[in-house]
């Protein structure tokens, strides 16, 4: 079989023939319906999901031959619905970005935690219990988590479902600013074509389009994007993720 495949049994695939690279750097959004396999091919990614088929690597090494801590400090996940019953202050929550890199009983960097709340507009929730705060502010908080692990790649499931338009933009402008690969799945064509470099659209678990870049800030007229234009920004040495099939 061609591509990243994975479902509950042989007979059962969720996700079938899933075959691209993303470059470092870059920014790629998967969009697609309800039911389309976004969360299950991003769950492939982050090490939730052993492929039946082919495999994830980041520089060419495979993340199931990694350990997971190892893994923990390249890769990054957003979910779309944080756990609430953590018992922990905002201030707790981010700090735990910290322990792929520190270990459980390393010393936390007070700085690094101040600055990433800052970022996300989190200064004043600090001291705030977690479990108080409403959607949008929680997945503003896991971002901030996931940043201060400062990962090669960073995954997000749906990161803007509970924010506002404002913060939908605000969040979508830091991630395509950011040093690391991002692979984020969105609902919203419109944002994702506006912020990512590459499209792909999946449909019934298959890859439908894969929409690359033409060139450096080189706008990309795609008629299966609903005539969105796509821009790539200039080409980095960071991390590089890459599907392969067996």
């Amino acid at each position: 079989m061609d591509g990243l495949c994975w479902g509950p049994s042989l007979r059962h695939k969720i996700i079938e023939g899933v075959h691209f690279a993303v470059q470092p750097g870059e920014m790629l959004a998967v969009v697609g319906p309800n039911g389309a396999g976004k969360s299950s091919l991003l769950r492939c990614l982050y090490r939730y999901h052993r492929p039946t088929v082919g495999k994830v690597a980041i520089d060419g090494i495979d993340i199931w031959s990694m350990t997971p801590r190892d893994c923990a400090r390249r890769i990054a996940t957003v979910l779309q619905e944080p756990a609430t019953d953590f018992g922990l202050t905002v201030a707790e929550i981010v700090e735990l970005g910290l322990t792929p890199r520190v270990g459980r009983f390393g010393r936390a960097d007070l700085t690094e935690v101040e600055g990433v709340l800052a970022l996300m507009g989190l200064s004043d929730f600090a001291a705030h219990d977690f479990a108080t705060l409403s959607g949008g502010e929680k997945q503003r908080v896991m971002i901030a988590r996931a940043l201060l692990q400062k990962p090669d790649l960073l995954i997000l499931d749906e990161p803007t479902n509970h924010l506002d338009i404002r913060h939908q933009l605000e969040v979508l402008e830091l991630l395509s600013s950011l040093d690391a690969t991002v692979i984020v799945s969105l609902h919203d064509l419109a944002l994702a074509s506006a912020h990512a470099d590459r499209v792909l659209v999946l449909d019934n678990g298959r890859q439908v389009r894969w929409a690359p870049p033409r060139g450096p800030h080189a706008p990309v007229h795609s008629p299966d994007l609903r005539g969105r234009r796509e821009y790539r920004r200039p080409s980095s040495d960071r991390a590089a993720l890459l599907f392969l099939p067996s």
